[in-house]
């Protein structure tokens, strides 16, 4: 008979303009587990005041560009990047994988397992992950794409410094479009810069993992939804057993 499934823990890697973001947002909420997204807590974010009367305004401006996963994805990064706690900086200077490991240690993430995204970025914080027992990933996928296609998705995206709002094609009203800035980031040298980066890092973090059945590559050149369903089915199958 079969037992019960393990809880995922779902490491999700790759460059900067391959989706991993929204791919891991997508895979948490099929999972019911929690979204773990390391850029958002190396930041202070664990409060996110809510928006003027104006700027809910704005947002509904912008609606017309928003994509349903865009909206799940700002709905689970306001409840689940949220820690209250009144010795944050106690523990994240005492856990060994600093302010990822302390979110990943709540009670949320250790009863409903967890989506990783954009941590590790360097092998010794993969071997650190590896190593601790109680939150060693079960699924580490790796997201491929060219750099030229990265690049490419990337140089159109552009912020409405008014509502915070990213957007990924022109907006219809005038007064928002002559006001959206491009992020230095999402230039194309940055952004070829960030890939040669990651492109250098990526063999020594997999060889930290192991590199063993939990791994895979999934090719992302190709439409969102057909890499979505190559992520999701292989988290969801069941490892062969090893001998």
């Amino acid at each position: 008979s079969r037992g019960p499934r393990p809880l995922p823990r779902v490491v999700v890697l790759g460059p900067r303009g391959v989706g991993a973001a929204e791919h891991a947002t997508r895979l948490a909420l099929r999972l019911g587990a929690v979204l773990v997204d390391a850029s958002d807590l190396t930041v202070t974010r664990f409060d996110i005041p809510e928006q003027d009367k104006a700027k809910e305004k704005e947002k509904k401006v912008a609606k017309e560009k928003t994509s349903p996963l865009s909206t799940a994805r700002g709905k689970l990064k306001k409840s689940q990047t949220r820690m209250d706690l009144p010795n944050q900086e106690a523990l994240k200077e005492a856990d060994p994988l600093g302010i990822v490991g302390v979110r990943l240690r709540q009670q949320d993430c250790q009863t409903q397992g967890y989506v990783l995204v954009n941590f590790p970025s360097t092998a010794h914080e993969a071997l650190g992950l590896q190593q601790d027992v109680k939150l060693c990933p079960n699924r580490i996928v790796t997201l491929h794409a060219t750099e030229d296609v990265c690049v490419n998705r990337l140089r159109n995206i552009q912020t409405d410094p008014v509502t915070g709002l990213v957007w990924s094609s022109v907006p219809r009203n005038e007064e928002v479009r002559k006001r959206l800035i491009q992020a230095p980031q999402n230039a194309p040298a940055a952004v070829r810069a960030a890939y040669d980066q990651y492109a250098a890092q990526l063999p020594d973090i997999l060889q930290a993992f192991g590199d063993d059945c939990r791994c895979i590559e999934i090719s992302a050149d190709g439409p969102p939804l057909m890499v979505f369903k190559d992520l999701a089915d292989f988290v969801e199958r069941p490892l062969p057993l090893q001998k």
